[in-house]
């Protein structure tokens, strides 16, 4: 609590319009957290809300904004209990570095964020007035907000398509119906959602996320390892940030569909080789299961790549690692090999052909986790790039060229047990089997 008062204190003795002026002429200010109203031009009614505006943004500059809903706890009138927790803590502790413009609006007592409505039509007003007064980017606008305010990131995004770049829902389920139209609308998406929460929404973030791959989207999902309803620390994440910044909203237009390869679908139409057995295990899951000791496998897809990607969850346990292997379709058969391991089982990466390899990043690969992990690979711009659990882990320059390369699930010598889930693959090959 005293934490939280100090922190209520400081957005509030804030001062905004303290200028410099730079040798370039330009003039930049000491912007920080600041109060602003708003008032409905129809009943007049006045609601608080706050913005954080980067420090030494110079006005010349267009930001990325992040929109927040707050959840039910943090409802209210007085227009700074939305930024108590979670999210505003976050900036205040990232507020030198920060580089967005966020909007926070609160839902009144008695209120709710349901699209159409009173508190859903004032924010979207609120956003509005943040945009036009501190400069930001129409193009680049983020949507988020945790438990009740997170279950409505989906109704408003899907409300109002042409207003976000991005959504990022957090400790909140969904209907159905509204992720049927955030994928009929390519919209990227990452949820955030604790394993241990209440049943019926991690049945229903789950089930979300199978949607979504069914109707060709890849979207990031992380599940936590843990009880309880609070997964927003996931805005201490950098990662996060740096996604969402890769994204632009005139840029969601692509028609390009991942593959999402059913399990037997892998088993009878990939090339199986090595002495292990490979079986379908689910639906979406597939399972390589090691005769002997030397024993070795390959699971290799039917069409070359020469741009593209594979993603899948690959399930990590204590002794225990996953292998993706692309094969060149050149003359000399190059390889290389993707390993992804626990940080205590050793050092992750790409092995190459002639014997080299390159490391992942460290930090990267510490968020690796017993249990399913999102793995994504990627060939495209004369880079190969590999992120683990959204995580940039990897970046070089493609070993193959613009030479074909096949994707292949590999499994190693001595393992004795290797799965992957929800293999999804999307390519300049892959087109006529995705429709």
């Amino acid at each position: 609590m005293f934490f939280r008062k100090t922190l209520l204190l400081c957005f509030l003795l804030s001062v905004p319009g303290c200028d410099f002026h730079r040798s370039d002429g330009t003039v930049s200010h000491d912007w920080g957290f600041m109060t602003r109203v708003h008032s409905n031009p129809d009943s007049g009614v006045r609601s608080r809300y706050v913005v954080y505006v980067p420090r030494n943004h110079k006005e010349v500059e267009r930001l990325p904004v992040i929109l927040f809903l707050n959840g039910f706890g943090e409802n209210g009138t007085d227009g700074l209990r939305q930024i108590s927790n979670n999210f505003g803590v976050d900036i205040w502790r990232k507020r030198d570095q920060f580089p967005f413009l966020a909007v926070c609006p609160q839902c009144s007592s008695e209120g709710g964020w349901n699209a159409g409505g009173t508190e859903s039509t004032k924010t979207l007003a609120i956003l509005d007035e943040a945009i036009n007064e501190f400069g930001g980017d129409s193009d680049r606008v983020y949507l988020t907000g945790v438990s009740s305010g997170g279950y409505h990131v989906w109704t408003l995004a899907n409300a109002h398509p042409d207003r976000f770049a991005a959504i990022v829902p957090i400790s909140a389920g969904s209907s159905g119906s509204d992720v049927e139209k955030a994928a009929s609308k390519s919209l990227p998406v990452w949820t955030f959602y604790n394993g241990g929460d209440q049943k019926s929404l991690v049945q229903s973030a789950r089930a979300s996320r199978e949607l979504m791959f069914e109707a060709g989207l890849s979207p990031l999902v992380t599940e936590f390892d843990r009880e309880g309803h609070n997964a927003w620390f996931a805005y201490d994440s950098p990662p996060l940030y740096s996604w969402l910044l890769r994204h632009r909203r005139s840029e969601n237009v692509s028609t390009d569909r991942f593959h999402l390869w059913e399990s037997h679908a892998v088993k009878d139409n990939w090339d199986m080789t090595g002495g292990g057995t490979w079986a379908a295990k689910s639906q979406y899951e597939i399972h390589w299961k090691g005769e002997a000791e030397e024993a070795a496998g390959l699971s290799i897809c039917p069409e070359p790549w020469t741009t593209g990607e594979v993603h899948a969850d690959a399930f990590l346990s204590k002794g225990e690692a996953s292998h993706f292997r692309l094969l060149s379709q050149a003359a000399e058969q190059q390889t290389c090999e993707v390993v992804v391991a626990l940080a205590s089982e050793g050092v992750g990466g790409i092995r190459f052909g002639d014997g080299t390899h390159t490391e992942f990043d460290p930090v990267a690969q510490s968020r690796l986790r017993s249990g399913w992990n999102d793995v994504r690979i990627s060939r495209n711009d004369g880079r190969l790039s590999v992120s683990l659990n959204g995580w940039p882990a990897l970046d070089v320059a493609d070993p193959f060229g613009e030479s074909p390369v096949q994707w292949a699930l590999s499994a190693g010598p001595g393992q004795t047990d290797s799965r992957w889930r929800y293999l999804r693959t999307i390519g300049s090959a892959t087109q006529d089997s995705a429709e």
